[in-house]
């Protein structure tokens, strides 16, 4: 039936994406120490600094971007759309609250900098392989435009317990099937943009938040 069919398709992406992966764990170098976590206004560029010179952080995430903004940000025509986010103001309202578009342009063209994407890694969340993959390519792109480089890394939000992914169906509610799916396309964007990549021998890691624990 239409089950099986979805398994068999999940699995033989899973195939291709392990012989793909033992054909570039050589090239990829994933440091060890500490990693600060993707925390929504936590992990912005003042604290990721922070956390490299007081706490020697080897990786640092970013807080998580849906791919839906992230592709709004890379689409938009309007040059003054993101004019504010591009000079470092983002616009929150009594409650707390920002236009999602707008802090993922913050986040992606302002918030960030060549000595950042050092060890920066990008998170990403979504549940649709297609928008997920074109997602990781623009977001690759922007950070090569804006700030000169590609960030060490794409992550995939796995992990999320929080009630807007169960409402979106990202994080820790996508199915394992489609997970999968979305990994194979992020891994093939990556691969295509590393191939034109304005930083000759770059390779952005590619990795997913998965939670192991119920709490």
């Amino acid at each position: 039936g239409n089950g099986n069919g979805g398994i068999r398709a999940a699995a033989n992406n899973l195939h291709r994406l392990l012989k793909h992966m033992s054909k570039t764990k050589q090239r990829m170098r994933i440091p060890r120490g500490i990693y600060l976590a993707p925390m929504v206004r936590g992990s912005e560029l003042a604290f990721r600094t922070l956390a490299r010179l007081r706490g020697d952080a080897a990786l640092c995430y970013s807080p998580m971007l849906r791919d839906r903004d992230v592709l709004s940000v890379a689409s938009d025509s309007d040059p003054y759309r993101f004019a504010a986010a591009r000079e470092g103001e983002l616009r929150i309202d009594a409650a707390g609250r920002t236009d999602p578009a707008e802090e993922a342009a913050y986040l992606m063209l302002r918030d960030t900098n060549r000595a950042d994407c050092a060890n920066l890694v990008v998170q990403l969340c979504g549940s649709d392989p297609g928008t997920l993959g074109r997602a990781t390519a623009a977001a690759l792109d922007a950070y090569s435009r804006n700030v000169g480089t590609f960030p060490a890394g794409i992550d995939l939000n796995l992990g999320c317990p929080q009630e807007c992914a169960s409402r979106e169906n990202f994080g820790a509610f996508l199915d394992p099937g489609a997970a999968i799916s979305c990994v194979a396309s992020m891994r093939k964007a990556v691969d295509d943009a590393s191939g034109a990549n304005c930083e000759s021998g770059k390779i952005p890691t590619l990795s997913a938040k998965i939670r192991l624990l119920e709490s």
